[in-house]
């Protein structure tokens, strides 16, 4: 087990407009605000979602990824901000609805990439870590260090 100590700091609110990649954004709400480190959550919509799972037998992101175009409704979306490979990276996973044939369908997982069609946000600093993914040697995944 590997635990840190982080105070909450700043947060930041704010929403995507219609059209923005979301996760482009949200790195640029964190360059704007100087994050390093940092949670996120959010609600809306998106027009279009790319999202996977982690394969242990392959030790990588499934492909293809699951890609929906089409209206859904973001029931969670939830995050952190940390550094992987120096750059900043948020991890995200997305739970998102809509209604085919009239039923209820959802798509959930990784979070590659979305189109925003109204997205509201907040964002919560934490100060005193610095987190860095790393790649596990038990998972494969980029943990942090």
């Amino acid at each position: 087990m590997k635990t840190y100590e982080a105070k909450s700091g700043r947060v930041i609110v704010g929403r995507l407009e219609r059209d923005e990649d979301l996760v482009g954004a949200l790195l640029q709400v964190a360059r704007q605000y100087d994050l390093k480190c940092a949670e996120v959550r959010a609600l809306g919509a998106v027009t279009e979602a790319k999202v996977t799972e982690w394969d242990d037998v392959a030790r990588a992101y499934r492909t293809p990824a699951v890609h929906r175009v089409g209206l859904m409704e973001v029931l969670m979306l939830y995050g952190n901000l940390s550094s992987k490979e120096g750059e900043l990276f948020w991890h995200l996973h997305l739970t998102a609805g809509f209604m085919q044939a009239g039923e209820t369908n959802m798509v959930a997982g990784h979070l590659l990439s979305a189109t925003v069609y109204a997205l509201e946000f907040v964002i919560r600093e934490l100060d005193g870590v610095d987190l860095v993914r790393v790649p596990d040697a038990a998972t494969g995944l980029m943990l942090w260090e």
